[in-house]
């Protein structure tokens, strides 16, 4: 999503393995700050119809951060994944059948007493130390692309999700943990070629998910965050999707219209939908316009808050958005070979939009620029401008160049007048960035050696404190630097450079100085 910061560990790497052509590949780096990578993949399987292949991820981060009060504490960040994925080749057919399983490990990092807060606040216990895992299968059966006018595609995707530990009340000490998420999805394809000019389809889905409570502490908001209702808040809920379509041409267009509908299963849900639109035509033999229309249901699940924050109170489970209209429109340019440029603009609205904060309401000093160590979540109805362009060269192969960058106003509303009335004059997107831009440097000046330098910055982000409902953050600057060497055809080192020890904790609490990262280490394919 663009304007979006999506925040990573910084010990990771852009690396292309080779691992499905040979028997597999072992990676290993160790670093400053106690910063760990290690990668591992077995294809048991490499036959002309079936393969069958397992990987193993590790990413680790352990260093001290320090925050704005000149408070340095250790931190540490830790993720692994296990995965197995088995394709099946047959006439006219794909079978995919994955497993996977995840494991990671954090720690809650900042202030959460203080002087000034109320007994009933200091008494509220944070667990030190937070973990979570999340099983996963996914089978699908698809059709090859053909002559054949008949298409479909079949898939179903399960995860079973816990988070570990909750939050003790005040004066307890009894065991807490977080809420147990099982998710069912099944989703269906068909599509008929009815001529050269027009094709008939349909996407279906069904989307299924139920819970275990958590034991844990419910945080007194009043005031930032009031939903209307926490009865459904954990019930057992699904979502029926539909989205009939179709397919065809128009002079020099290439179009496609549709309508999604959501249907759920909760009464206090409404049936949601949504057109689709879109089309694209020639402009020149150099460019080509595109425009899309879009929309429907955002469902939000339990394990997607942690993901997206894994700092949230571990009794929120964030609510289902919809978004009415998403619209985008984009031409794509080469004025010369090597040189592709994409100018875009777009305008999207969204209502019921999760956005986070740490501030905690009521007469307490905690800042979210330093304090919070978790957050919570108030929704808003979000509108959206997005003005941009993208940019990518390749010289020879020997020399690429991307850059993007964007320029996003926010204007934010609420159904909640307290709300609205705080919103006005400052309607904006809280940790979402008014202007963002990527620009990186792919070099190979010889055979054995690739360089790279990647930047990234958000600017004009704002998010709520205890004394302003709109502060100015400081901007995210991302520095990354490295290279690579092959020793032969099965051995490679890197390096890698970093600014930042951990990206989450410049987004989520704007931190100024924490960290910066080294990394060395390399891979061996067999």
């Amino acid at each position: 999503l663009k304007g979006v910061y999506v925040p990573l560990p910084a010990p990771t790497l852009i690396t292309e393995y080779p691992a499905s052509k040979k028997w597999g590949y072992f990676s290993f780096a160790g670093g400053s700050k106690t910063a760990f990578l290690g990668d591992a993949q077995v294809n048991l399987l490499r036959q002309s119809k079936q393969t069958l292949d397992v990987r193993l991820l590790h990413r680790s981060i352990f260093g001290d951060i320090t925050n704005s009060m000149a408070e340095t504490k250790r931190s540490f960040m830790n993720q692994n994944r296990l995965m197995g994925n088995y394709t099946l080749h047959l006439p006219g057919h794909e079978l995919k059948v994955g497993l996977g399983q995840r494991y990671n490990a954090w720690n809650y990092y900042g202030l959460w007493k203080t002087p000034s807060d109320p007994i009933t606040v200091n008494d509220v216990t944070t667990p030190d130390n937070q973990w979570l895992s999340d099983s996963e299968y996914a089978i699908s059966l698809a059709s090859k692309q053909t002559k054949q006018a008949l298409s479909y595609n079949v898939g179903l995707n399960g995860h079973l999700f816990y988070l570990g530990k909750g939050i003790n009340a005040p004066g307890t000490t009894s065991k807490t943990k977080g809420a147990r998420e099982g998710t069912f999805n099944i989703k269906g394809k068909l599509a008929y070629q009815l001529s050269d000019n027009l094709a008939l389809g349909v996407n279906a889905g069904l989307t299924s998910l139920s819970y275990r409570n958590p034991v844990t502490h419910i945080l007194y908001q009043a005031f930032y965050d009031n939903p209307t209702s926490t009865a459904n808040a954990f019930a057992k809920q699904s979502w029926l999707e539909v989205n009939p379509y179709a397919q065809f041409t128009w002079k020099q267009w290439k179009l496609e219209a549709g309508l999604n509908v959501a249907i759920p299963s909760l009464e206090s849900e409404r049936v949601k939908w949504a057109p689709n639109l879109s089309g694209s035509t020639s402009l020149s033999d150099k460019a080509a316009f595109r425009v899309s229309l879009d929309g429907g249901i955002l469902v939000s699940t339990y394990r997607d808050g942690l993901d997206r924050n894994p700092y949230l109170d571990p009794f929120i489970n964030l609510k289902s958005a919809y978004q009415p209209i998403n619209l985008e429109a984009a031409i794509d340019w080469r004025p010369i070979k090597d040189l592709r440029l994409t100018p875009r603009v777009g305008y999207s609205r969204t209502n019921n939009k999760a956005f986070f904060y740490n501030a905690m309401p009521g007469n307490t000093d905690r800042i979210n620029l330093a304090y919070g160590q978790l957050f919570s979540a108030l929704y808003m109805n979000e509108n959206r401008l997005s003005i941009g362009s993208e940019a990518y060269y390749n010289f020879r192969s020997k020399l690429r160049f991307f850059a993007e960058a964007h320029y996003n106003q926010y204007i934010n509303y609420s159904d909640n007048s307290v709300i609205d009335n705080l919103l006005a004059g400052r309607r904006k997107a809280w940790y979402q960035p008014g202007v963002d831009a990527r620009f990186r440097l792919d070099a190979s000046p010889i055979k054995q050696l690739s360089l790279f330098a990647d930047y990234q910055i958000m600017a004009l982000r704002y998010a709520s404190t205890s004394t302003d409902f709109m502060h100015r953050m400081d901007d995210i600057h991302d520095l990354s630097l490295g290279a690579s060497w092959k020793l032969g055809n099965n051995v490679q080192l890197f390096v890698r450079l970093n600014n930042l020890l951990d990206q989450r904790y410049e987004v989520w609490n704007a931190y100024k100085v924490h960290g910066f990262s080294a990394l060395i280490g390399g891979y061996v394919t067999f």
